[in-house]
């Protein structure tokens, strides 16, 4: 918890190995370290962490990498994990519901995380679902290169969102570019650009600043007020 909280880019969470020949491996019984016999000589338990606990901690080193130094749900962690006693409670609370749902806990598949994801938001926090489904909106928005959202983060602002930021980008076009913000967008890539109106008002107070939607062009965020 202390060094998910330091909020690095990355943490790596590794595990001891009892290599043999090594003063660890003559100690081994004064620890109570048990290891397996051959490569990698991983750790399976100790004096102060069993073999179950040890398991729980490699299935919630899946998780860190999957969601969390993967880098793709930072919106949604940011606000997600707060509402747990800790980050080892969330990772192993999740971890919990994917595996009682038979989940692929391997995939690195965005989408299909995502979705199990929002599922395990819904069953937790229904009444902040439109505000988490928001931020996985806006996740996707970050890494997205294409002006489409998938099937299970659509909603029914997307049209607005996509005629209006599409219109108001246009008011800006001189000759073949669109310059706004000191950005420069080619013809070309606002064909890509996605398009984002916040499904909940304490979305858009919270993180837009109270800007009506936003435009994202190669995982870059801009800001509009349409009125």
């Amino acid at each position: 918890n202390d060094i998910f909280n330091l909020h690095a880019d990355n943490f790596q969470l590794g595990f001891l190995k009892v290599l043999p020949g090594t003063e660890m491996q003559e100690n081994a019984d004064h620890f109570g370290i048990v290891s397996t016999s051959t490569n990698p000589y991983m750790i399976l338990q100790n004096n102060w962490l069993s073999f179950k606990e040890l398991n729980t901690i490699h299935k919630i080193e899946i998780l860190l990498d999957l969601f969390s130094n993967s880098n793709k749900f930072n919106m949604t962690l940011k606000y997600l994990i707060p509402k747990f006693d800790s980050p080892f409670i969330f990772f192993d609370e999740l971890f919990k519901f994917l595996q009682a749902n038979n989940y692929d806990l391997q995939t690195k598949n965005w989408k299909k995380n995502a979705s199990e994801l929002l599922q395990f938001i819904k069953d937790n926090y229904g009444c902040e679902y439109d505000f988490f489904f928001d931020c996985l909106r806006w996740d996707w928005c970050m890494q997205a290169r294409s002006h489409y959202y998938p099937d299970f983060l659509r909603c029914d602002t997307d049209a607005k969102a996509k005629k209006e930021g599409y219109a108001y980008l246009n008011s800006h076009k001189i000759k073949d570019k669109i310059k706004l913000y000191n950005v420069e967008i080619s013809v070309s890539e606002l064909k890509k650009v996605i398009y984002f109106i916040p499904k909940s008002s304490e979305f858009k107070q919270q993180i837009l600043n109270n800007f009506d939607s936003a435009f994202f062009v190669n995982g870059k965020s801009y800001y509009l007020k349409m009125s």
